[in-house]
């Protein structure tokens, strides 16, 4: 059986490109071969492998140098709230690799932090207002400063 392949750029994360494997079935072993192809062919990316369970699970984001992260049921539920005869799959019809430039990851994780951080100072502007209401106008006016 051969492998299919359709590569594509996501079109709302023009930085990502969807990798989409079929046409065989893919153990976890052939996977990681999957991927470890790509990671010679193109070098200094990041990846991330999802993987269809009842909908599409993805593993961690992992580097050239760090091991392939696969999504596995064991790492959300421990064994006693698995069925016997359930767990992960030995074998998946499809899966999906993401990759990217590690600088788009950089300047994603710098703009959720200054999203946060923006959050963060709304909140306490807003419960400053809140305790406070007129606590904007007293830093305004001289005469306030002034009796410090």
């Amino acid at each position: 059986m051969s492998t299919n392949r359709e590569a594509r750029r996501l079109p709302t994360r023009h930085h990502i490109i969807e990798i989409k494997f079929t046409g065989r079935q893919f153990s976890r072993e052939r996977i990681a071969h999957e991927i470890e192809r790509i990671r010679e062919r193109i070098p200094n990316k990041q990846f991330q492998v999802l993987l269809p369970y009842e909908s599409w699970k993805p593993g961690s984001w992992f580097e050239d140098s760090e091991d392939i992260s696969l999504f596995s049921l064991l790492d959300h539920y421990d064994e006693s709230e698995i069925p016997p005869d359930g767990g992960d799959p030995v074998s998946y019809d499809r899966f999906i690799v993401y990759m990217m430039d590690p600088q788009h990851w950089q300047v994603a994780v710098i703009l959720k932090g200054i999203t946060d951080l923006m959050t963060a100072y709304i909140n306490a502007y807003t419960m400053l207002m809140e305790y406070f209401p007129n606590s904007l106008e007293q830093l305004r006016n001289p005469i306030f400063l002034r009796k410090l």
